[in-house]
């Protein structure tokens, strides 16, 4: 697996996980109606949009490499 590869995957797997973080934490704030819950939620959504565009502008940068 290439380095490229790798980042790929590891910034994948870091979307998934702010998403699910940010959707659990939004469901917090709907049941409890805490501020924190909310503020944690939209921190999570924002980092995962964040990352989003990270990962798109990398794989238009590296696109002349391969992944092996």
């Amino acid at each position: 697996m290439s380095l490229k590869a790798f980042h790929v995957f590891f910034i994948f797997v870091s979307i998934v996980m702010c998403l699910a973080i940010g959707a659990f934490r939004a469901q917090a704030y709907a049941e409890n109606g805490e501020f924190a819950a909310l503020a944690q939620a939209a921190v999570s959504i924002l980092a995962g949009g964040g990352l989003i565009v990270y990962l798109w502008r990398f794989l238009k940068k590296t696109k002349a490499f391969g992944y092996l």
